[in-house]
């Protein structure tokens, strides 16, 4: 999907993204990291493998209201333009819904992240109050063994008793 639908930016350090408040197209930072600022406050820094501009890109707006630039020099960042993503996906449905289940992965990963950040503690436990109160309806009675609800849903198996 990358190779077919990415752009490439190459910056350098201090040089901006234009693009980011431009289009609705998603970013991937691919080498080196770029600061998110405004009014010349920088409020977020994202680094090699991080993404952004997942928001604009789901719902098809242009937020416009920040400024990307790159904080190390050479920076790559790939843009995925949504009109070429979507001609893919439409080609191959299934490519489509690993894409897109990775975009709502990386949504949840954010938001969980800013959830710990502002109240520290409170993700782990309601992790574990999720966890407690699924035990009982995922237990398996009829061979004694108990299926594990994280190892289920990341596509693993069964899990010993305990």
């Amino acid at each position: 999907l990358l190779e077919r639908c990415s752009r490439v930016h190459q910056l350098k350090k201090g040089e901006e993204l234009r693009e980011a408040n431009t289009t609705d197209s998603l970013f991937i930072v691919r080498a080196g990291g770029v600061n998110f600022s405004r009014e010349k406050d920088v409020y977020k820094i994202l680094r090699e493998g991080s993404s952004f501009g997942e928001s604009d890109f789901i719902h098809q707006t242009i937020s416009g209201q920040y400024t990307v630039s790159a904080n190390t020099s050479p920076t790559t960042v790939l843009e995925l333009p949504r009109e070429a993503v979507s001609q893919v996906v439409n080609e191959n449905p299934v490519l489509g819904a690993r894409f897109y289940f990775t975009i709502c992965q990386v949504i949840e990963r954010g938001l969980r992240d800013a959830l710990e950040a502002t109240f520290p503690g409170t993700w782990s436990r309601k992790r574990k109050a999720f966890h407690n109160a699924l035990t009982p309806l995922i237990t398996s009675s009829g061979e004694g063994q108990s299926h594990n609800y994280s190892s289920r849903l990341s596509g693993g198996g069964e899990s010993s008793p305990g």
